[in-house]
């Protein structure tokens, strides 16, 4: 994500934790997840670990818009997690790379209660 620190302040400010899953071991991240009531992540970034996490616990899975992909979905709605995500916007030629509009994290989180 080309504004990943923006979002990171954001999300700091709205009371989330930021966790790298890959810095902590297996036991460990099996607890952060399934401890989670809010995930919220680029896609693919470690949601693997969804496994752990309780049923109704919120997803918000973030894509560049030349990437969406609904395994994540597919397996939330398995699990009855509450599942959301956000598509994002691209400038010309930057590929994967993307951007997270605060205006529309904003009005996710309107929707989604938080």
């Amino acid at each position: 994500m080309l504004n990943l620190d923006e979002i990171d302040n954001f999300l700091i400010k709205q009371g989330f934790h930021i966790v790298a899953p890959e810095e902590y071991d297996m036991a460990t991240q099996a607890q952060i997840f399934n401890q989670a009531e809010i995930i919220f992540a680029p896609g693919e970034s470690g949601l693997s670990n969804l496994v752990f996490s309780k049923p109704g616990t919120v997803v918000v899975e973030l894509f560049p818009p030349t990437q969406i992909d609904t395994g994540f979905w597919i397996l939330s709605s398995q699990m009855d997690l509450k599942y959301y995500c956000q598509v994002g916007s691209s400038p010309s030629n930057a590929g994967i790379n993307f951007t997270i509009g605060l205006n529309a994290l904003s009005a996710l989180f309107k929707e989604i209660g938080i």
